[in-house]
């Protein structure tokens, strides 16, 4: 987690919201996707972000686990 927060933190001068908060998010307000459709902003693809209110908060944390490998990746 503090890989992800670290770069989008240095990427978009924006602090990330706590993944303990009531409903979980890893969302900035950065909404740009790559041709994988992965956002740049909270490294989420399409699908995770359109599905993300319906998915229950341990589905939430299992994904959030992946995305600071996904944050790596990108940059």
């Amino acid at each position: 987690m503090w890989q992800r927060k670290k770069i989008q933190t240095l990427l978009w001068g924006v602090e990330v919201m706590s993944d303990d908060n009531e409903f979980s998010t890893p969302c900035i307000g950065v909404c740009q996707y790559d041709n994988e459709d992965i956002c740049r902003g909270c490294f989420r693809t399409l699908d995770e972000i359109s599905n993300w209110a319906l998915m229950t908060e341990d589905e939430r944390k299992e994904i959030m686990k992946k995305l600071d490998e996904r944050a790596e990746s990108l940059f």
